[in-house]
């Protein structure tokens, strides 16, 4: 009896049922939600920011500034609510991917750790879906009805 209940628990270790799987998920996207506050500091000081903005595409920094906020505003947003997720995702994977490999390619691990641990989070969202608790999951369940 003693080693049923252990292989139950490793069981359900190796496979988690759907709802703690979409619990760790929603937290996943609630920490994604950290990244409007660098988004915030660029809106307020947009018109000194995107002057001195450090472009990989040298003379748009205009434009990849311009793209830095939207994607960090309207597609974190999407991210939190579970609202096209997978889609959102792909704009704040290319943004983050530039951040790692071309603004701070030169700096310390420490100054690049937030970039990569967002990466991260958004290959594991990719990966997995938004979870249970998502407006995606809403309009498939309606989708099926």
């Amino acid at each position: 009896m003693f080693s049923f209940t252990v292989s139950n628990h490793i069981k359900s270790f190796i496979y988690p049922n759907p709802w703690s799987l979409s619990i760790g998920l929603l937290f996943v996207r609630f920490n994604c939600v950290l990244l409007l506050n660098h988004c915030l500091i660029k809106i307020v000081e947009y018109p000194n920011y995107y002057v001195k903005w450090l472009s990989p595409f040298s003379a748009l920094s205009f434009l990849t500034c311009s793209f830095t906020i939207f994607t960090e505003l309207v597609c974190t947003c999407f991210v939190f609510i579970g609202f096209l997720t997978r889609l959102a995702l792909i704009p704040l994977i290319i943004l983050m991917l530039i951040t790692v490999f071309t603004i701070h390619d030169s700096e310390t691990i420490g100054i690049r750790e937030s970039s990569i641990l967002y990466l991260l989070m958004y290959f594991v969202l990719i990966k997995t879906g938004p979870g249970l608790f998502s407006i995606d999951h809403l309009l498939k369940k309606r989708k099926k009805v």
